[in-house]
């Protein structure tokens, strides 16, 4: 019985998980791309001292 109820379970919430786990990853990757734009200007923006 436990079984039958994850797996009706597991059908009812896949597409729930499976959006999250999409925007998840998209907000991720929105993050990184804002770093990386971050990074970038300050190496252009901030000269280098040399050591």
């Amino acid at each position: 019985m436990k079984k039958i109820l994850w797996n009706i379970a597991f059908t009812i919430l896949y597409p729930f998980i499976t959006a999250f786990s999409l925007l998840f990853t998209a907000i991720l990757s929105v993050f990184s791309f804002i770093s990386r734009i971050v990074v970038f200007l300050l190496t252009k923006l901030v000269p280098r001292k040399n050591l």
